[in-house]
Order: structure tokens, then sequence, then C-alpha cells
């Protein structure tokens, strides 16, 4: 519910912030394991306020 206060959009910071908060299982290859797993549906909320997670499928 607070990742938007924790990710600002256009903030690649906020990518390794999610890594330490363990939203992430994987710590590897943030970007390219999600884009290539699109089961990982909770950060379809966080895409949807970070555009460099938008090219995801949100539907």
């Amino acid at each position: 519910p607070h990742l938007k206060s924790v990710a600002n959009p256009g903030n690649k910071a906020s990518i390794a912030v999610m890594h330490k908060i363990g939203f992430q299982q994987k710590t590897s290859g943030f970007l390219g394991d999600y884009l290539r797993s699109p089961k990982y549906l909770p950060i379809v909320t966080y895409s949807l306020d970070n555009p460099y997670l938008h090219s995801s499928p949100q539907k």
C-alpha cells in the first residue's frame, strides 16, 4: 500500500530499495526477471506508478 512512498517514479534507487525490503524474492535482474515473469502480480500495482516497469503486462 505504501509502495508509492518507497519508490519514486524516475528514481532508479527505488529499485534497490525494493531489493532491500525483500519485496522481490529474486535479487538478481529485478527488471529483467519481472518483465519475463508476469506472475509477479503484486508488482503490477508498483509498476503503475513506475515508468521503469510501465511496459509490464498490467492487464
